[in-house]
């Protein structure tokens, strides 16, 4: 987090300048490690917005597992079915977003936190802490009730797997493996590319100056909702704001 308001001015200009440099360079990206690098023959990258991320990327391959297994055949995947639980985190303003950030990047849980711009989601701010089980996602759920609800204002449950496969197949308590699954997922396997199908959100080892870019994002759209609480916030000197209308 931000120790002065001039050294986060000087990370905003210098995150913005080399935002707009990948905009316009398409031969450089901004790779998992952090790092911009010549683009090569790989795939552009993007730095997570809206989300930062905090502890590592597991064994989950959630991008090609919507994409492909539950979006082209329709299937819930093995990994979803067995070892995919959830503690959901929703801060009451942006003020209570940064702080549960804070406390989930100082704790190290594999998680995230951002908006959540989902059209079928009530609220946009969001923490999500991923776990293997049902039995470590409520304990992590009681312990942040021990501690975050000190500091911040917010609800929280555990759920299990994506809220699209609910919303298309099933309540979640209802989920089977469809029948030749571990076949079909086994074909995939073979077919598609590793190196995509391991990318993983929280593999992003993002850069100080994207975390504040995406911050400053918070914080802007907390503004643009009539959130009032941006005003406590460090990044409320840096949001764009009009003047003030001639009103008759």
């Amino acid at each position: 987090m931000p120790t002065s308001k001039e050294n986060l001015r000087n990370r905003i200009i210098y995150g913005q300048n080399l935002i707009s440099f990948l905009n316009k360079d398409k031969g450089y990206y901004l790779d998992f490690d952090g790092t911009i690098k010549p683009k090569h023959d790989q795939p552009q990258r993007v730095i997570g917005f809206p989300w930062i991320f905090s502890g590592g990327g597991g064994k989950m391959r959630c991008p090609i597992w919507q994409t492909l297994h539950f979006g082209t055949f329709n299937m819930i995947p093995s990994y979803c079915l067995g070892d995919c639980w959830k503690v959901v985190i929703i801060p009451k303003g942006v003020n209570d977003l940064l702080t549960v950030h804070q406390y989930l990047e100082s704790f190290g849980f594999e998680s995230k936190a951002g908006l959540d711009m989902r059209p079928y989601t009530f609220g946009m701010y969001r923490g999500f802490i991923y776990c293997a089980t049902k039995d470590e996602a409520k304990e992590k759920e009681n312990y942040l009730g021990t501690t975050l609800h000190q500091i911040a204002e917010y609800s929280v449950y555990t759920k299990r797997g994506c809220t699209e496969y609910e919303n298309k197949i099933a309540p979640s308590d209802q989920w089977k493996e469809r029948p030749h699954q571990k076949n079909l997922e086994t074909l995939l396997e073979a077919d598609v590319d590793q190196g995509i199908s391991e990318i993983k959100e929280p593999h992003f080892k993002q850069p100080e100056w994207a975390k504040d870019l995406i911050r400053l994002h918070w914080v802007q759209s907390a503004y643009a909702s009539g959130d009032r609480s941006w005003k406590a916030t460090p990044y409320a000197d840096f949001i764009s704001k009009s003047i003030s209308p001639i009103i008759y």
